[in-house]
């Protein structure tokens, strides 16, 4: 399933069909994802472009699988703000579905990183992940 993931969010999508329905039919593909699945999406962040593992953090808050908080923190940390802002976006999806994510200094240090380089729209999200981590 991971070769088809893969194919799925390479394709050459205009920004509003993959907003209404590339993230939709990537969902499903991950509703089949097995542990080797996910093990070959984890190892091949590193050889993708940007447009590449944006889609994927986009696509990752609709599945529940611990698997894909992990990938969630680890494009957090990645050195692009607009990856580490849609894996951002996905986390702060997920902890609305009540998705546990332990907040250690890495995290919280890039996370104040992205939101001193964010637009307001940006640090409004952040801001609003803060207040679930630490109340407010």
């Amino acid at each position: 399933m991971y070769e088809i993931y893969n194919k799925h969010i390479s394709r050459d999508f205009s920004d509003d069909y993959w907003s209404d329905i590339g993230i939709g039919e990537a969902a499903l593909i991950f509703s089949k994802f097995d542990n080797g699945d996910w093990g070959l999406l984890k190892q091949e962040l590193d050889d993708k472009d940007l447009i590449w593992l944006r889609r994927c953090a986009e696509t990752l808050s609709e599945v529940e699988s611990l698997s894909a908080t992990e990938i969630v923190v680890e494009l957090i940390s990645h050195p692009d703000d607009e990856v580490a802002m849609a894996a951002v976006d996905s986390l702060n999806a997920m902890l609305s579905m009540g998705v546990v994510v332990e907040l250690d200094n890495k995290l919280m240090k890039r996370l104040g990183e992205i939101k001193l380089n964010s637009e307001k729209i940006g640090k409004l999200v952040i801001e609003n992940m803060e207040k679930r981590f630490f109340g407010g």
